[in-house]
């Protein structure tokens, strides 16, 4: 039996002379054409057009920061074609088939999606939340007036998503401490400095204070500034 000589114009740049070459293609519509032959001169030659769609694309950031307990969308985008989102795991999501879900979180998070095209392709990709304690979380006042008209009569710290207050303390500008507590909820107005020293009322005056607060994330920020009474 006489040995075939394959002869294969790939249509992208490329040929072959193996019987079955495995190519490796862009989307796009490629002109594929095969001139196969014998040593003693018989020839043929069969031609095809081969269309290779495109597989769907994901962009987006590997890692994104996100305040503890605020809600965070997931900033991916899509090729146009993506018709279906399947995100995991569902926990802290407000939706998992959807293309960009929010992400409520105490604790850091990897998500995964995987889309499926119109073509029935797919394509995958994750991103790490990471959850951070910040301004946006706690809220130190820097004014109060302890005049008992039921309006910023206490000096205290608030927020959100924070577990408690580790500690507070407030000095006068001789340093001697004013009021101090450890360990108490944020938003207690109860629990904050009402403004006097000693069983008498303080002047006038600006105040440092020292807090440290515990996120729900089990972080620790220590947070330091003046506070001045008015009277």
């Amino acid at each position: 039996m006489d040995t075939v000589i394959w002869n294969w114009n790939l249509g992208n740049g490329q040929s072959s002379a193996v019987q079955n070459p495995q190519p490796v293609y862009q989307g796009g519509t490629y002109q594929v054409s095969l001139i196969t032959s014998v040593s003693f001169g018989c020839s043929d030659t069969a031609t095809a057009s081969i269309t290779i769609n495109p597989l769907p694309t994901i962009k987006g950031p590997a890692e994104i920061n996100t305040p503890v307990g605020v809600p965070v969308t997931i900033p991916f985008t899509y090729s146009s074609d993506v018709t279906t989102y399947a995100w995991t795991p569902p926990s802290n999501l407000n939706c998992t088939d959807c293309a960009n879900p929010s992400a409520t979180l105490v604790f850091d998070q990897q998500y995964t999606v995987i889309v499926t095209d119109s073509n029935n392709c797919t394509d995958t990709a994750s991103i790490l939340i990471k959850t951070v304690c910040n301004d946006e979380n706690y809220f130190i006042p820097n004014t109060f007036s302890p005049n008992n008209d039921g309006v910023n009569d206490y000096f205290y710290p608030r927020g959100r998503s924070i577990y408690n207050i580790q500690s507070m303390r407030v000095f006068n500008r001789w340093g001697q401490i004013v009021f101090q507590r450890q360990n108490f909820p944020a938003n207690s107005e109860a629990m904050g400095w009402d403004g006097t020293f000693n069983g008498h009322p303080a002047p006038s005056d600006a105040y440092v204070y020292i807090v440290e607060v515990i996120c729900n994330n089990a972080q620790v920020i220590a947070l330091q500034g003046t506070v001045t009474l008015v009277r």
